[in-house]
């Protein structure tokens, strides 16, 4: 499962009831309450955005016990940053496969009830399709106001329909700043090979901030 755009008006935990538990007053109790009830919004939102990722991830986007990492760094800062004319709203995140870019990606996507998650096969199924409901998914991600995270670019089949569908999406999302981070385990001459519209590289030239992720392959055991 790749795609998944799913919302809930109120964001509540998994965990509701519609007489909740009374905060303890005391100060030990009451911080365990509040990491509980953070946990439960993390894992709801987690199960909406559904990536394909194991179950020992789920467990450390949930815990916040992600290990430190150069893709972490990256992702961070640029969605630290405040807003200037220096401040670029696409993270272009590239670096060869476990070195932790789209769980340093979910992490900040986590921090939004109206994130969204799409991998690149899902993503050239929808822009490819011009009835039905992947057209209404095409508007819901074009605004999206939470973070987008595009995922595992390269790995579609037809490049020029995910090509297009960048295209489209940069100009409508950089128009009121919506963040969006896309993923590819290629380097950047790479990815400007396999997407060589010229409209497309130079919208990401005045829109997007390229992040370079390198490391041990996480996914590997030692």
């Amino acid at each position: 499962m790749e795609m998944t755009l799913r919302t809930n008006a109120d964001d509540r935990p998994a965990a509701y009831r519609p007489f909740p538990e009374i905060e303890p007053v005391d100060e030990i109790a009451r911080r365990h309450y509040h990491l509980r009830t953070q946990r439960l919004l993390r894992s709801e939102r987690l199960e909406r955005l559904d990536p394909p990722i194991t179950r020992a991830d789920q467990r450390g986007l949930v815990r916040g016990e992600l290990a430190p990492c150069r893709a972490r760094q990256v992702v961070q800062q640029w969605h630290s940053e405040e807003s200037d004319e220096q401040n670029r709203p696409w993270l272009m995140l590239l670096g060869p496969p476990g070195v932790g870019k789209t769980l340093a990606a979910l992490e900040v996507a986590l921090e939004s009830a109206w994130s969204a998650y799409i991998g690149a096969r899902a993503l050239e199924q929808c822009f490819g399709s011009r009835f039905g409901a992947p057209v209404e998914l095409q508007d819901r991600l074009r605004v999206c106001p939470g973070l987008l995270v595009l995922d595992d670019l390269g790995r579609e089949s037809d490049p020029t329909i995910v090509g297009a569908a960048l295209l489209e999406l940069i100009d409508a999302r950089r128009s009121d700043d919506r963040m969006t981070i896309a993923i590819a385990n290629l380097n950047r001459e790479q990815l400007e090979q396999r997407y060589p519209d010229p409209r497309l590289a130079s919208r990401l030239a005045q829109s997007a901030r390229w992040g370079v992720c390198s490391g041990p392959d996480f996914r590997r055991a030692p």
